[in-house]
């Protein structure tokens, strides 16, 4: 699943697996509006999907992309670097917890 955007939503947790990676969710144009990542793509993507505090996010959520990386952590900041104005957001256990 490295290729590709998908459509955002539980359904896309099913096709993910338990590895340290970065993801995108865009919007329905296309923007992106959320970067995220950590040790277990998979378990942020669940927080995303159920932390009340990023409501927001869902609400305009339509797409993700994941990529599975072992250096998630300066793919993610070189991602953040790239696309400004994008919100994000570290969880525990996501992002920066070595």
């Amino acid at each position: 699943m490295n290729e590709g955007w998908f459509a955002f939503g539980r359904n896309l947790l099913q096709a993910l697996v338990q590895k340290p990676g970065v993801y995108e969710v865009a919007d329905k144009e296309g923007k992106t509006i959320f970067i995220g990542g950590g040790k277990n793509v998979r378990s942020c993507l669940e927080r995303l999907l159920s932390d009340p505090d990023l409501r927001h996010v869902r609400q305009q959520a339509a797409m993700c992309h994941v990529e599975y990386r072992v250096d998630y952590q300066s793919h993610l900041q070189f991602k953040r670097m790239l696309i400004r104005d994008v919100f994000s957001y570290d969880p525990e256990g996501c992002v920066g917890d070595d």
